[in-house]
């Protein structure tokens, strides 16, 4: 019978997981969402780089925000490396107010979309 019980405890241990109650998870916000509850948003400058080899498009990234509402982390999803360069410099000057869920500041996570156009 302790058998049962200890294996899957090794095996989350194992793989480096560990089971969250609901209200530890990520709260993932659309890029909507996001936007409304920045309270401070400095856009990102065209890349002289890009500017100089003519070169547009969309960006998406994936920031996290930590319960008092700064940005900890900034992972780029989509674009060209042209693009990003300033990218993550900037959204770490972003801010947003905290994050509840169950009434609480808790983490959370959003897809942010930036275009660059000539």
């Amino acid at each position: 019978m302790k058998q049962h019980i200890l294996f899957p405890i090794l095996l989350f241990s194992m793989l480096g997981m560990t089971a969250l109650p609901v209200s530890a998870q990520l709260r993932r916000l659309t890029h909507d969402e996001a936007v409304r509850a920045a309270t401070a948003k400095p856009q990102p400058d065209y890349p002289v780089v890009a500017k100089q080899l003519r070169i547009s498009g969309n960006v998406e990234v994936e920031v996290s925000i930590d319960p008092s509402g700064a940005v900890d982390g900034i992972k780029v999803l989509t674009g060209n490396p042209a693009l990003t360069g300033g990218l993550a410099s900037t959204l770490k000057r972003w801010h947003f107010e905290p994050i509840l869920q169950d009434g609480k500041p808790t983490r959370a996570v959003a897809v942010l979309s930036f275009s660059f156009k000539l």
